[in-house]
């Protein structure tokens, strides 16, 4: 499996993304983001930071929110489940959820339902603010 290395980084005066910068030593606290290699059910690609929400095949929320994030202990990308926890075969009630992020997780889920990608960390902190 071929995996293309790209980043993006969030230009705060901007408030948008930038696709295409260079690194300098200007550069500290710039924040920049990788794309994991997976795609969301609508083809948009997931970076580190995005937000998804998991709908169920009737289009119900099941997950109101997960955010993507680099697991340096396991040295994988990851989901953590933020929000209101429904799915009992994955889900340990009382803990943290932070399950693997695979194309085969993703396809899994997908037999029950779809991942999208609703915002991110910097255009909607509000979204994950006080509920991690």
């Amino acid at each position: 499996m071929n995996i293309e290395i790209k980043f993006r980084t969030w230009d705060k005066k901007k408030k948008e993304f930038c696709y295409k910068f260079m690194i300098s030593s200007d550069s500290s606290g710039v924040p920049i983001q990788q794309f994991t290699g997976l795609k969301d059910n609508n083809k948009k690609e997931m970076y580190d930071g995005d937000i998804l929400m998991y709908h169920g095949k009737n289009k119900e929320v099941k997950h109101p929110y997960n955010l993507i994030f680099w697991h340096k202990e396991k040295a994988r990308w990851a989901l953590k489940v933020i929000g209101k926890k429904v799915h009992p075969a994955i889900l340990n009630p009382g803990k943290e959820e932070i399950l693997g992020l695979t194309q085969e997780r993703l396809n899994d889920f997908n037999n029950e339902g779809y991942y999208e990608i609703v915002s991110n960390i910097y255009e909607n902190p509000e979204l994950i603010n006080n509920k991690i």
